[in-house]
């Protein structure tokens, strides 16, 4: 494959979490239910869960992943009712995306639906706010008439 071709089908994800995201209560339960630790086979041989996780969307992730998630959950229950702040990577908002399934309810919230949005918003907010700026300083030049003298013999 040629590296013109996987520059334009492959794009970094970055770990670095940066990108501040406010989630419920009912969001952060629904994260944490359906997030599963990843660990090395090589450090727990012959490990097995004690209980069979049941059939539903769950991702395996980082420890610093349920560790953020974990930390959300207990200032939101010490908060009752208010949304939490969040530091996440792109790759933490791709990682909820897998899980964010649109009919999803939790409670009486719709979770998927919320967690859907969120999701693409803080991913694609950099963006759009880049397109933003960019037809905003082409709607101020737009009315400008400069001679640059171009135009002279």
């Amino acid at each position: 494959m040629s590296e013109e071709m996987r520059e334009d089908h492959f794009h970094p994800i970055s770990d670095a979490r940066n990108i501040e995201v406010s989630l419920s209560l009912h969001e952060l339960l629904f994260i944490d239910d359906h997030v599963t630790l990843l660990v090395s086979d090589h450090d727990f041989e012959h490990v097995v869960p004690l209980k069979a996780r049941l059939p539903a969307s769950c991702v395996g992730v980082d420890l610093g992943f349920i560790q953020l998630i974990g930390k959300a959950l207990l200032e939101a229950f010490s908060e009752s009712g208010k949304d939490v702040t969040a530091q996440l990577s792109s790759s933490d908002l791709l990682t909820i995306r897998e899980i964010a399934l649109t009919p999803v309810q939790y409670g009486n919230s719709n979770v998927g639906v919320s967690l859907k949005r969120k999701v693409y918003q803080a991913l694609f907010d950099m963006e759009l706010e880049g397109i933003k700026e960019a037809k905003n300083l082409d709607a101020l030049l737009d009315g400008l008439n400069i001679d640059l003298g171009e135009d002279k013999p």
